[in-house]
């Protein structure tokens, strides 16, 4: 696995929660650069994924493997050392901390200068330069957004997790953050996108799998189930 692009390798990975399996043998992989995005309903259980990937969750059964190592059992704070880092479902902001302060927690577990990646995060996102010395919770939805994003970049990640960053967004926002995402894409960035937007995720992702009740229950190039006739039934309808 060394010479291989692969990065993240999980296999027949279950999760509960008391006594409610919310994962049955989930197996997913993620290539390095890939934009990979998680579909499916509210429930399905693509948030518990990432949360395992993460250490959040722990896992009854299966493995996960990240740049070759395995991580199933590790500590949160161990596997975000190791570079993946987690833009949390309601953003997760710290809103009676600045714009700065919240950016500097993103960078907490790293010993190098975080100059030149806020200077990054700066030049991506001119609003939280503007309002850096701000309080983070009176920040707009979408400015929130964006600071949850800018923190995660400021780990300096291999895999940046996103768990549902369109919600609660307006329509004009969702259009922007996807463009956003697409951007990050195109710098380097490895993503890993958990999203009920099945129409914006899966026109800017490489790869896709839906979940149903905790199973992926079809997996593909993202533009094969933009026309996968079950997929347009059951998440695109009409349209996004």
């Amino acid at each position: 696995m060394k010479n291989s692009p692969l990065m993240l390798k999980v296999e027949n990975l279950s999760v509960s929660y008391d006594r409610i399996e919310a994962l049955r043998q989930v197996s997913l992989q993620i290539e390095k650069g890939e934009l990979i995005a998680l579909i499916g309903a509210n429930g399905s259980g693509k948030s518990t994924t990432l949360k395992a990937i993460l250490g959040l969750k722990q896992a009854n059964r299966g493995t996960i493997i990240f740049m070759g190592r395995d991580i199933t059992k590790r500590s949160v704070e161990n596997i975000v050392a190791s570079g993946i880092a987690l833009v949390p479902e309601g953003r997760g902001i710290l809103q009676l901390m600045t714009v700065s302060e919240n950016l500097d927690l993103g960078a907490y577990h790293r010993k190098d200068d975080i100059s030149k990646d806020l200077k990054a995060v700066f030049d991506r996102f001119a609003v939280l330069h503007e309002r850096r010395n701000q309080l983070a919770g009176t920040l707009s939805g979408g400015e929130q957004q964006m600071l949850a994003i800018a923190r995660a970049m400021m780990a300096s990640p291999r895999l940046l997790m996103m768990d549902e960053p369109s919600l609660g967004l307006a329509p004009l926002i969702v259009t922007h953050l996807f463009g956003t995402i697409v951007e990050l894409k195109k710098d380097g960035y490895t993503i890993l996108l958990a999203e009920q937007n099945v129409g914006k995720a899966l026109r800017c992702a490489d790869r896709s799998y839906v979940f149903e009740v905790g199973k992926i229950v079809l997996e593909g190039a993202a533009q094969e189930l933009i026309n996968n006739e079950m997929v347009r039934q059951a998440y695109l309808g009409g349209g996004e």
